[in-house]
């Protein structure tokens, strides 16, 4: 059976924070399987203890479909 679609995710940011303080997360994904990904969409949950602007939960649309080995 052949490979059909494989991510690799890697978060970049500091493990423990100051109350109010202001965190950034960098998040970078490689497509390593042999489709393109369509539309793809990365589904961020902020940890239990955070206070994000928005939700614990944030969706976040990619702005370009993602290419094999593409990161």
């Amino acid at each position: 059976m052949a490979e059909i679609d494989k991510i690799e995710v890697s978060l970049f940011g500091p493990e423990t924070a100051k109350t109010g303080e202001v965190i950034t997360y960098t998040v970078v994904f490689k497509n390593t399987g042999n489709v393109i990904l369509k539309n793809p969409e990365l589904v961020f949950h902020y940890p239990s203890l955070s206070w994000p602007e928005k939700s614990l939960i944030e969706t976040i649309a990619l702005e370009e479909d993602l290419y094999p080995d593409q990161e």
